[in-house]
Parts: C-alpha cells; structure tokens; sequence
C-alpha cells in the first residue's frame, strides 16, 4: 500500500480513504485528483483501545480523523490537517463514508 500510495501522489492523487480486509489480509483505497493534503498519515491497528489511543495521539499532534472503518478486530484510520478536515469530509460524503464518532 505505501508504494501504490507513493505513486498515485506522484501521479497528483491523494489518498482519501482505504481499508483493511482482515480475512484477506489485503488492503484497498481510494484516490482522489481533487485534494492534495499539507499533512495526513494512515495507520491500521488492531484492537479498540489501541485505536482510542492513536486518535486521541494524532489529536494531540495537530491532526484529525477523516475516517475509522472497522474490519474484524483492525481498525483503518486515516487522519488529515483540520484546515483540510471539511473538503476532505465532502470528497468522502460524496462517496458515501460517514465522518467518525469519537466519544
């Protein structure tokens, strides 16, 4: 994923979402042309307090989740600068992906 995801940034896509198939052990994504982001990382982890525990991390480093999707027991999560949070919920809106709901 990191060289497919190196590419499509070379090529002007932005990554905009993407998820774990745990019984697969693959990943997909999606690209965009739309957005280039100024910051954002991507991370998949298993387990709900590990995943509590980097969004409340990446929170803290200045950024915010675009997404967390659920596969199994692995969360995929995709976190953005807060000046790109709102054209970057309206890519994924447009796609049908729901901005997450942190406690």
């Amino acid at each position: 994923m990191n060289k497919l995801s190196e590419s499509k940034r070379a090529s002007g896509e932005q990554m905009i979402y993407y998820e774990y198939h745990e019984g697969k052990m693959a990943y997909r994504a999606i690209f965009s042309k739309a957005i280039q982001f100024n910051g954002w990382w991507r991370i998949t982890i298993s387990g709900e307090r590990e995943m509590e525990n980097q969004v409340n991390d990446y929170k803290s480093k200045g950024f915010e989740p675009l997404f967390v999707v659920l596969e199994g027991n692995f969360y995929s999560m995709l976190f953005v600068k807060p000046d790109q949070l709102d054209a970057a919920r309206k890519l994924t809106a447009e796609l049908g992906i729901e901005p997450p709901v942190l406690k």
